[in-house]
């Protein structure tokens, strides 16, 4: 009869391993959750490792059943297998020294050595063997039984494991996906944060903010102190400007420099921590025991049962894990070289010195326009050439071009060294710069040049005028020789001669006496027209003189109808002199009415009633302007100017008395004092008070008018 002995696996240990992948992944997530900038919410999942350990925890202790005959073969068999995958599990640090707990190992350590050494003292005689280890319930009788199906156990037990470690490498690479997400979003932060930036040092440049502007920079602010606390931007409620942006964007650049090198660093260990993982995956990958080779021989070899997939799949996520860690590592060394506080500074002095370049060109054009409009409104050539001068010695001391001077010199020598040294790219630099400072200079000298012909021309342009003057005068004083010798001929010869030198042209002679026959005869014929207009004019006084005044208008109007070119009809005629008849006889009545008018006013104001005249001529020069009836505002404002006017013009003169002082011989030749009589002061100071007050009230009266009508 069989005997049937049973192997107890103890699962403590792998509970423990699975236990410590789960706290190892709440660690990661409490590490990726504390990351600066963004407050990341990552949760491990270990729901498949929390199961593992449950479950293993409610799987009943395996037993295996292995038969025992009375021959021994069969155990030898079994105990040499068994000290081959014993000894390669040694040997290699195999999955079985991972998998089974240490109780069991070292049982089954002490049962092989046991069994050995029963064997070596019983070879041949397993039976007796057996029966006294049965009779005694020893452990090598147990471990036997259970050999054959250890092999069970194992594929279990390293499926289990293998699943464990996928999981942790899953969430390690979980982990570093969600950490390079947070990063990102940080970069997109800090960029939007730059920009913050950027609009308060617009804002800082402002000399005084709005209150618009007031509510954006307290936002910008609230903003920025959020993602990287108090950077030291002040804001004066009171003058309304910004301060400290500069210090503060030192601040953030160094904060964003720590923070990236701490998110590449975290994310790298994530990796590092995965790859780990799948190497023992790769590395432990299968189930390796020893089986026979052949039933030949009686010999054994190392064998592994499954795992292929899982080496392939962890190798190629080592590869590209270790891509990733590459990128990162060299990323990381990027960072840690540069240093963006200085870049920042260079940047900004950079900017100043532009800024500099740009206000000392302005200066010198604003300089140069300034010259220029004093150029454009001298009158005199002398100070237009003393500020062209000017100009031409301010370019060639001008700081533009003494640089480019002292760069041409330094560049032809630095062009010489490398030319002696060979540096072809030294002599590229250096003809490079010769050839910048020679535009600079170019550019200087053609404003010279400018200048230099503005000279000229102003020069050309006084000696022109000088020569033309000159010429004029002798000219006029040939002509007027001529003329006084009655040789007009030569005259109107000299003054052609003039007209044509004047525009610049140039005649044959022919030409020249076919122009100045026509001249004479032009002359000639104004000279008839003058002598017949002369002898018309003496025949029309002469029936003014006659009294032959209806002759008289009809002759003035035929010669001015003449004289018009045009000519008329009897009846026309007739017409033209009945209206004038008619106009004469208006203007003729008026004067009369005017003179009559006047009369009636002398008479008035000998009356006494002079101040109504005043009113009354005042009203109709009114009427007669406005050409029509006033209104009662218009014939108010008549009167009271009328009132104003004749008070003005009848005021009498102030009346002083006499203001002479009266004395007597004695007083006169030095005696007292007391016997000169000087005029009375108060009577004297009561006129002119009196008379100043009058004009004053006439000026207010004056001036309440005028602004009523809207001249003040």
């Amino acid at each position: 009869m069989a005997t049937v002995c049973k192997i107890t696996l103890d699962a403590a240990e792998y509970r423990k391993e699975l236990e410590a992948v789960v706290a190892e992944s709440r660690a990661a997530a409490g590490s990726l959750a504390n990351l600066p900038d963004r407050q990341v919410s990552v949760t491990a999942d270990t729901t498949q490792a929390k199961a593992a350990v449950e479950e293993l925890a409610q799987t009943p202790t395996p037993e295996i059943d292995v038969p025992v005959t009375d021959d021994d073969a069969p155990l030898e068999t079994v105990r040499e297998e068994l000290e081959q995958t014993d000894a390669a599990a040694r040997k290699t640090g195999g999955i079985l020294a991972k998998l089974i707990p240490v109780s069991l190992r070292e049982q089954a350590a002490q049962a092989f050595g046991a069994i050995r050494e029963e064997m070596n003292k019983t070879r041949g005689g397993a039976g007796n063997f057996l029966g006294k280890f049965l009779a005694g319930g020893g452990a090598i009788g147990i471990i036997a039984a259970g050999i054959a199906s250890l092999g069970k156990i194992a594929v279990t037990a390293y499926r289990n494991w293998i699943n464990g470690m996928k999981e942790a490498g899953e969430l390690a690479q979980r982990n570093a996906a969600n950490i390079r997400e947070a990063a990102e979003a940080n970069e997109q932060l800090r960029q939007k944060s730059d920009g913050y930036l950027s609009r308060l040092s617009e804002l800082s440049s402002a000399e005084q903010l709005s209150n618009a502007n007031k509510a954006e920079a307290r936002k910008l602010i609230a903003d920025l102190t959020k993602s990287y606390g108090d950077l030291g931007v002040k804001l004066d409620e009171t003058t309304g400007k910004l301060s400290g942006v500069d210090e503060a964007m030192v601040k953030k650049l160094q904060r964003d420099k720590d923070r990236r090198i701490a998110e590449m660093e975290t994310e790298l260990r994530q990796l590092q921590s995965d790859n780990a993982a799948q190497a023992q995956v790769r590395d432990n990958a299968g189930i390796k025991i020893w089986g026979r080779r052949g039933q030949v021989g009686g010999f054994f070899k190392e064998l592994s049962f499954g795992g292929e997939a899982d080496a392939k799949e962890a190798g190629q996520k080592i590869a590209e894990n270790a891509k990733r860690i590459n990128e990162l590592r060299k990323q990381i060394h990027e960072q840690r070289r540069a240093d963006p506080v200085a870049e920042y500074r260079a940047k900004r002095q950079a900017e100043n010195a532009d800024l500099a370049k740009g206000n000392q060109e302005r200066n010198r054009s604003f300089g140069q326009r300034k010259s220029d409009d004093a150029f454009n409104a001298a009158k005199d050539i002398d100070v237009k050439i003393a500020n062209r001068r000017q100009g031409i010695d301010a370019e060639r001391s001008s700081r533009q071009r003494v640089e480019a001077e002292a760069a041409l010199g330094s560049a032809q020598t630095d062009y010489e060294k490398a030319k002696s040294a060979g540096d072809r790219d030294g002599m590229l630099d250096a003809e490079k710069r010769i050839l910048q400072a020679k535009q600079a200079i170019l550019a200087s000298d053609e404003k010279i040049y400018a200048f230099e012909q503005q000279i000229d021309t102003l020069n050309r342009q006084r000696a022109e005028a000088v020569k033309k003057i000159t010429d004029q005068a002798k000219y006029e004083l040939d002509y007027n020789k001529l003329i006084a010798a009655a040789e007009f001929e030569k005259a109107a010869v000299l003054k052609l001669e003039k007209e044509l030198k004047d525009q610049n042209l140039k005649l044959s002679e022919e030409e020249k006496k076919k122009i100045l026959e026509q001249r004479e005869a032009l002359q000639k014929q104004d000279t008839a027209k003058q002598i017949a207009e002369a002898k018309e004019e003496v025949a029309l006084q002469q029936l003014l003189v006659d009294g032959n005044y209806e002759a008289y208008e009809a002759e003035k109007l035929r010669l001015e109808m003449k004289r018009q070119g045009k000519k008329l009809t009897e009846e026309e005629t007739q017409e033209l002199l009945e209206q004038r008849k008619a106009l004469k006889e208006l203007n003729l009545r008026q004067n009369l009415q005017e003179q009559a008018y006047g009369l009636y006013g002398e008479a008035m104001t000998k009356a006494g009633r002079g101040r109504e005249f005043e009113e009354q001529k005042a009203l109709r020069d009114a009427r007669k302007a406005k050409g029509g009836e006033l209104s009662e505002e218009e014939t108010a404002m008549v009167k009271q100017l009328s009132a104003i006017s004749y008070a003005m013009a009848n005021t009498r003169e102030t009346s002083l008395g006499d203001t002479s002082v009266k004395t007597n011989s004695l007083t006169a030749r030095g005696g007292f004092a007391g016997g000169a009589k000087l005029p009375e002061s108060d009577k004297i100071n009561r006129e002119i008070a009196n008379t100043n007050k009058q004009q004053l009230e006439q000026m207010k009266q004056i001036a309440a008018i005028c602004e009523k009508l809207g001249t003040f």
